[in-house]
């Protein structure tokens, strides 16, 4: 007889469940869930346009809905690849060895161990099938986790990290505390910056409860709620936002170096996604004015430019200007947390300053008023703190918006200190990618100057 022991699994208490969007694949589930929705939002049609009061139908009638006809995910138990056969000659060869007979079982090894190979390309085949059954039906969370299966690596949990101190805190509470103070100095950037250079003066789920394919498949019951949201006497109209929309949950993933350092990680911020199809809204208002009014020299999150342009700009001009023995200085400037670092007030007056209508502008400003985070780690939630600079991450507005930010103070440096190159009739000032900056100049103290 064969005793074995092992520690049980405790499955974590923290663990959220999920809703099983899989399910919406099926046209009749589909159907099913959009009768459903449309039946609970016309029983809820009773006249109010209080946009917190319609935000929160809204978010109960979808939470209801995919919760009772959707149902919850359940973890599927890893599907073991070993055939009946290969099962029958492993148990026949452990007889073997337990009654001694040495010829036979080197008999039976060799054949489980041709079994072995035969039943796991048969699963890697099988498991290949899947991945390029959801590739064909555009299904990138399927192909991503088949993938996963197949390289064996798995997604860990966040590791313990230190505090500033260099002490490890004991309690999940006490960890997830960190990470919110590591993420609350991270994303919050003092609106005034020592200036060590002289006195230069230069002028992404619908929240945290159900995923965003609830919207997708809900069909025309939740376009019209959202219309009726997002219009009327609600959001557009009162100028008020859902408090929902201004709350942002941080997901920590580790970057590289030791996981023991909170640093090492880089945090994803999910934000509503009725808020973001909202900003997508505002978006599409406000983008063909700011395209228009951005430099020529901005090439980053702009339609038809990218960086290899801007790379064929420098070669060509470097080449240029060495065909006539002419000299070129760049400097490449790429700006530590640019992104977290804008100053609102700031960046709402040079909107305000290019000429953004003030009723876009409204709208923009409030979807950045009073913005919170929480982290979220290993299934816990630390409080909410406040955001109060730069822009949002997984925000649709927040690259166009900060291009504008990008493109005033670019504008400002160059004006003030003369930068570019020349060929023939065209000066080049600098070429830029976002944040990513190359600033041009034909004298070393020129480019100094602009530094």
């Amino acid at each position: 007889m064969t005793v074995r022991l092992r520690l049980k699994r405790n499955p974590s208490a923290n663990a959220q469940r999920k809703v099983d969007i899989s399910k919406l694949r099926s046209p009749e589930v589909a159907t099913r869930f959009q009768l459903k929705l449309q039946n609970r939002f016309a029983a809820l049609d009773t006249g109010v346009d209080n946009p917190e009061e319609l935000w929160n139908d809204f978010k109960q009638g979808i939470t209801t809905m995919a919760t009772k006809v959707l149902g919850h995910k359940r973890r599927k138990k890893k599907k073991d690849f070993l055939s009946e056969e290969t099962l029958n000659v492993v148990e026949a060869k452990r007889t073997a060895r337990l009654e001694g007979n040495l010829g036979e079982y080197r008999r039976l090894n060799g054949k489980r161990n041709k079994l072995l190979r035969k039943d796991k390309q048969r699963w890697l085949d099988s498991l290949a099938g899947e991945a390029e059954a959801a590739a064909r039906r555009s299904d990138q969370g399927s192909v991503y986790r088949t993938l996963r299966t197949l390289s064996g690596k798995t997604t860990p949990s966040t590791a313990s990290v230190k505090a500033l101190d260099g002490t490890v805190p004991d309690t999940p509470a006490q960890q997830t505390a960190r990470w919110r103070e590591h993420f609350q100095c991270l994303l919050n950037r003092p609106r005034k910056w020592p200036r060590p250079y002289g006195n230069l003066n230069l002028a992404e789920p619908l929240g945290r409860w159900h995923p965003p394919e609830c919207l997708l498949y809900g069909g025309p019951a939740v376009a019209a709620q959202l219309q009726r949201l997002f219009t009327a006497a609600a959001v557009w109209n009162s100028e008020t936002i859902p408090e929902d929309w201004l709350q942002g949950i941080i997901l920590p993933f580790w970057k590289n170096g030791p996981k023991d350092l909170c640093s090492n990680y880089r945090g994803i911020t999910l934000l509503s996604v009725p808020g973001k199809v909202f900003a997508n809204v505002v978006l599409g208002r406000l983008r063909p004015l700011l395209l228009r009014k951005q430099r020529k020299e901005q090439s980053g999150f702009t339609p038809g430019r990218s960086t290899v342009d801007r790379i064929l700009t420098l070669r060509l001009l470097a080449q240029k200007r060495r065909e006539f023995r002419k000299y070129l200085f760049a400097a490449y400037v790429d700006l530590k947390q640019a992104f977290d670092s804008v100053d609102r007030q700031a960046l709402w007056k040079i909107l305000r300053i290019l000429g953004v209508p003030g009723k876009l502008l409204n709208l923009l400003s409030l979807l950045y008023s009073d913005t919170v985070s929480c982290v979220r780690v290993n299934g816990l939630l630390s409080d909410n703190f406040d955001i109060i600079s730069g822009v949002r991450q997984g925000c649709v507005l927040a690259p166009s918006i900060f291009n504008t930010a990008i493109d005033y103070v670019m504008a400002g440096v160059v004006g003030q200190c003369g930068c570019g190159a020349s060929y023939g009739d065209v000066t080049i000032t600098d070429l830029d990618y976002a944040d990513d900056v190359a600033i041009l100049a034909e004298a070393m103290d020129i480019l100094q100057l602009a530094l």
